[in-house]
C-alpha cells in the first residue's frame, strides 16, 4: 500500500508538471488519447475486479482514477513520445497488479523494471525538451 501510495504522489506531480504545458493536441486528437486512457483505466478495474479483496478494492480503482486522470494531462500535448513513455508506464503497472492480484508471470520482475524504466526515461526526457521547446521553465 505504501508502493501505491508513493506512485499516486508520482502521479500527481507528473500531472500537475504537465498541465502547465501549453495544450498542443485538440479536438479529435485530443479525444482519442483521452478515451484511450479511459478505456484502458476501466479495462484495468474490470479485469482485476474479481481478484481483488478488502481495501484494494477502493485502493486499486482510486490508483487507476488518478492515472487516467494524469494521462488526461499528457496527452494534451502532442508528443509520441510521451505517450508511449505513458503507455509503457501503464504496461508496467498493469504487470505489477497482475502478478499481485491474478497470477504470476514467467519474468515478470524484468518485465515490469525494464518497461518502469523505459517510461520514465520516455517521459522525463520528452517532458525536458516541450517544456524547452515552449520556452516554460
Amino acid at each position: 500500500m505504501v508502493g501505491m501510495g508513493s506512485f499516486t504522489l508520482m502521479w500527481v506531480s507528473y500531472g500537475v508538471g504537465w498541465s502547465q504545458l501549453p495544450r498542443t493536441a485538440r479536438g479529435i486528437e485530443y479525444g482519442l488519447g483521452a478515451g484511450t486512457a479511459l478505456l484502458l483505466g476501466a479495462s484495468i478495474i474490470g479485469f482485476l475486479w474479481p481478484a481483488l479483496k478488502g481495501p484494494f478494492r477502493g485502493l486499486v480503482p482510486a490508483y487507476a482514477i488518478v492515472l487516467v486522470g494524469t494521462s488526461w494531462t499528457a496527452v494534451r500535448v502532442r508528443d509520441v513520445v510521451l505517450w508511449l513513455g505513458l503507455l509503457s508506464f501503464w504496461v508496467s503497472d498493469t504487470l505489477i497488479a497482475y502478478v499481485k492480484f491474478v497470477a504470476p508471470v514467467p519474468y515478470g520482475d524484468g518485465w515490469v523494471m525494464g518497461l518502469y524504466a523505459a517510461g520514465h526515461g520516455l517521459m522525463i526526457a520528452r517532458t525536458q525538451r516541450v517544456m524547452e521547446r515552449v520556452g516554460a521553465r
